[in-house]
């Protein structure tokens, strides 16, 4: 299921049935007690607890984008951007990219922030607005490639 879900070629109905599905067997799994006490990693830093923000019901036709600035645990520049866009037909996460098949930064299908949600902590998310998250495109375009950096493409 996972490489399932990496695949950019897996369409999103596809994408829709495996986060059902994993999200199925992980509400089997029994909590052992004073588990969610346990903080696995090193904490996110100071007010970024909450980085990932819990998702909100979609409550109109217009699609929900949540942006976030990503760094490596320890880091402190954003090395990547990364959006959730949810619609009435699901969600799709996407991360700003170096398409290496084309040689340029475009936005990618990512597994990031669905990784993150079920426990990993290699990156720290900070939820940021559009507008940074188009300076920060234009910034790794401009270092690592060439093509689109528009936040909303």
């Amino acid at each position: 299921m996972y490489d399932r879900f990496r695949d950019p070629r897996t369409s999103p109905e596809e994408r829709r049935e495996i986060r059902a599905l994993v999200r199925e067997v992980y509400a089997a799994v029994p909590v052992p007690p004073r588990a969610t006490e346990v903080r696995p990693g090193p904490c996110y830093p100071p007010g970024g607890e909450h980085a990932l923000l819990a998702a909100t019901p979609l409550t109109s036709a217009i699609p929900q984008v949540t942006w976030y600035a990503v760094t490596e645990l320890f880091g402190v520049h954003s090395h990547a951007v990364v959006r959730r866009t949810v619609t009435a037909n699901g969600e799709r996460d996407e991360a700003f990219a170096r398409d290496n098949r084309k040689g340029r930064m475009r936005w990618q299908p990512t597994s990031m922030i669905y990784s993150a949600e079920r426990g990993d902590l290699t990156h720290w998310f900070a939820a940021i607005d559009e507008d940074p998250a188009t300076l920060i495109t234009r910034q790794l375009g401009a270092a690592y490639g060439t093509g689109q950096a528009s936040g909303t493409g």
